[in-house]
């Protein structure tokens, strides 16, 4: 089956839904972009099926060139970077293969409707449960599920980081929830230590709501490593906080930020600010420790999210001891506390279940 493409009345690209992709997939319905989800600005979302196996399904993301160039004047010239994103993203999810914490592509190629001129490319991923905002909003889940999908994500993050690469974009929706793990996803962002990719040239790629605060204040660093990696391990923290507690860390911490000394006051040197935003910081750390359950698991958690989201990335790192260096970045030792932490919050949850 290879049925003709019909359009959308909402949108210029042509409807999938029915098309037969690489010889392999039956495409279904499309996964419309649920309200205040960020992102899919350049695609559309389907949920596709293998010829003869229609009860597994899988996830389609489909590069929708057609909107960016209605208007354009030069359709080669426009066309251009937009097919060298989707190649560089080929490219990583690439070389991301080999873990399950880290959703890769397992199929990828072209499509062409037809009577048209511009093709669509095409990747296809395992399907999950939802990402992380979805699961949250319509599953209870226990202390226990919160730290072990921590767990998932910070090994992911470590194992992208010792292929070079650094994430840049990684917030709720960008995690997806599968039956047994959580695994990090969505690579269009990412920025590749000796590689040339599209978003080189911007200071933070990635989503402006989960920026970390030396970027919202104008203030970088040469060394890929604290100026990439240092990005990914503060958004690491921020996504352990908003797991725990359903909190933005950035929405908190300005909430305790007098006006003068906000971001879009102030206008000088970022050090000088340091000291009024760390403050500000550590109130909304109170916040969230009072959110938790008051145990040392709680605790312990919380000394996580002061080393990961360190307002000075000269200074983040999990569990410093004097000088920090860019190798604090690699998060093995995060990993393996959070596997402790798993096994004592399992104690924990038996003691209070023998207590009732």
């Amino acid at each position: 089956m290879n049925e003709t493409a019909t359009t959308q009345p909402e949108a210029l690209m042509p409807d999938l839904m029915g098309v037969e992709l690489n010889g392999r997939w039956i495409v279904g319905e499309r996964d419309m972009k649920r309200p205040g989800e960020s992102g899919r600005n350049f695609c559309l979302c389907y949920t596709v099926t293998e010829k003869g196996h229609s009860e597994q399904p899988y996830f389609l993301k489909a590069l929708d060139f057609y909107r960016p160039l209605a208007n354009s004047k030069n359709i080669v010239a426009d066309l251009l970077p937009l097919l060298e994103r989707f190649h560089f993203e080929q490219r990583v999810l690439d070389a991301c293969k080999g873990s399950d914490r880290v959703v890769t592509a397992i199929d990828s190629g072209q499509y062409t409707p037809p009577g048209e001129k511009i093709p669509i490319p095409f990747l296809v991923f395992e399907l999950g449960t939802g990402d992380m905002n979805r699961h949250l909003a319509s599953n209870a889940v226990d202390f226990t599920w919160k730290i072990q999908a921590f767990h998932h994500i910070a090994t992911a993050i470590r194992y992208i980081h010792g292929r070079d690469i650094a994430h840049q974009d990684l917030k709720p929706s960008n995690v997806v929830v599968f039956q047994k793990h959580s695994s990090v996803a969505d690579f269009g962002r990412a920025s590749w230590k000796g590689v040339a990719g599209p978003f080189d040239h911007e200071v933070f790629p990635g989503d402006p709501s989960y920026m970390p605060p030396e970027f919202r204040y104008g203030w970088t660093v040469e060394s890929f490593e604290r100026r990439r990696f240092g990005a990914d391990v503060y958004m690491l923290g921020a996504m352990g906080v908003f797991l725990f507690t359903g909190l933005h860390l950035n929405v908190i911490v300005e909430a305790n930020l007098a006006d003068e000394y906000k971001p879009s006051r102030w206008k000088e040197d970022y050090q000088k600010v340091l000291v009024y935003y760390r403050d500000a910081f550590y109130r909304a750390l109170d916040d969230i420790k009072a959110r938790l359950p008051a145990n040392n698991v709680s605790e312990e958690l919380t000394h996580i999210f002061t080393w990961l989201c360190e307002p000075d990335p000269m200074k983040r790192g999990f569990i410093r001891f004097g000088k920090v260096e860019p190798t604090d970045y690699s998060l093995d030792r995060l990993v393996s506390r959070l596997d402790y932490l798993i096994g004592e919050s399992i104690v924990l949850a038996r003691v209070a279940k023998d207590n009732e």
